[in-house]
C-alpha cells in the first residue's frame, strides 16, 4: 500500500503537495517480521504502547483520538479500553476518520476525547508545545496522553526530524502543556541502542550473504538484554512512551494552532513527506 502526505510549507505560505511514501519500506510496527533489521525495536515498542494502553492507570472510555495516525499500527489494542477510535491525519491518508487542518489544528470541539494517543510524531513537529496544547484541548477533563517519541535514534527527515528528548526534559515539556505525568516505560537501555545503531551503521557495509545471520545475531542479543533489563521509566532510552493526564486548565500562553511542518528538499528534487522510513 502506498500512502501519501502532504503539509508542505514554503516560505511565504501554507501550501500542499502530494508525495508518496512506500509503507512497505517503514516496517511493520504492529506485526515486526523477523527479517526486519530492526526487529527487536519494533516488537519492544509495541510491547511498550500496548503496556501502557492496557495499564490499569489508563481508565476506560468511549473515544480516543490518534493523532497523526499514519498506518494505526495500535489500533488492535485500544478495543479494550475505547469504544470509539477516531484516527486523525493530514490529507490523502486514506485511513483517517479525521482530517487535521492545514495549520496543525483539528475540526473537533474542546474536550471531545477521553483518550489522545501520539506515536511517534512530536520529533516531526516544528512546535511540540502547539502539538501539546492542541491535543490538551481536546481533551475533556480527566482525559488521558499516551504519547511515544525518541531519545536516542537516528535523524530521518520526514520531511523533517527536529527533536529528541531526555526522559526529564520530555516529561518537563508534557508538564507544562498542562498534564500531569503518570508513568512512563522506556524501549531499549543505552546497550541495546548502542547495538542498533551500530548495525544500522554497518548493515550497508556487509556481503549481502551474510547480512541475514548478522542481523539475526545482532537482534538475537539485543533481544537477550532486553528480557534481563529493568525499565525504570526514565534515564537514556531509544524511545519513551509516557502516560499523561489532563487535570487542570490550560496554563497561559499554550500556543495550540501553530503546529508546522517545513519543506525539506530530497536528492532528487523533489519533496520529502511528513514521516520516514526509518523510524
Amino acid at each position: 500500500m502506498r500512502r501519501f502526505r502532504n503539509q508542505l510549507l514554503n516560505q511565504s505560505s501554507m501550501t500542499l503537495a502530494t508525495t508518496y511514501i512506500d509503507d512497505a519500506t517503514r516496517g511493520d510496527r504492529a506485526r515486526p517480521k523477523h527479517a526486519d533489521p530492526r526487529h527487536r525495536y519494533r516488537a519492544c515498542l509495541r510491547e511498550a504502547v500496548q503496556g501502557i494502553l492496557q495499564s490499569e492507570e489508563l481508565p476506560h472510555g468511549q473515544r480516543l483520538l490518534d493523532f497523526g495516525c499514519g498506518t494505526q499500527p495500535y489500533r488492535q489494542f485500544v478495543a479494550r479500553k475505547f469504544e470509539d477510535y477516531i484516527g486523525a491525519d493530514l490529507p490523502g491518508n486514506e485511513l483517517r476518520d479525521m482530517t487535521i487542518i492545514e495549520n496543525g489544528t483539528l475540526p473537533a470541539e474542546d474536550g471531545a476525547f477521553d483518550c489522545v494517543l501520539s506515536s511517534q510524531v512530536p520529533e516531526h513537529v516544528s512546535d511540540p508545545a502547539a502539538y501539546l496544547a492542541e491535543a490538551f484541548r481536546v481533551l475533556k477533563p480527566g482525559g488521558s496522553l499516551v504519547l511515544c517519541t525518541h531519545g536516542f535514534w537516528p535523524y530521518h527527515a520526514d520531511p523533517n526530524d527536529l527533536w529528541r528528548w531526555t526522559a526529564e526534559g520530555l516529561r518537563l515539556q508534557i508538564e507544562r502543556a498542562g498534564f500531569t505525568f503518570v508513568e512512563a516505560k522506556t524501549v531499549f537501555g543505552l546497550t541495546s541502542t548502542a547495538i542498533q545503531l551500530w548495525q544500522d551503521a554497518t548493515y550497508g557495509r556487509c556481503p549481502r550473504l551474510i547480512r541475514p545471520s548478522y542481523v539475526w545475531v545482532l537482534q538475537a542479543t539485543i533481544g537477550f538484554i532486553e528480557r534481563r533489563r529493568i525499565d525504570s521509566g526514565d534515564g537514556d532510552a531509544c524511545v519513551f512512551v509516557m502516560l499523561a493526564r489532563k487535570n487542570r486548565p490550560a496554563p497561559a500562553g499554550s500556543r495550540s494552532g501553530l503546529i508546522q511542518v517545513a519543506s525539506i528538499s530530497s536528492p532528487d528534487g523533489g519533496t520529502s513527506s511528513e514521516r520516514s522510513p526509518a523510524r
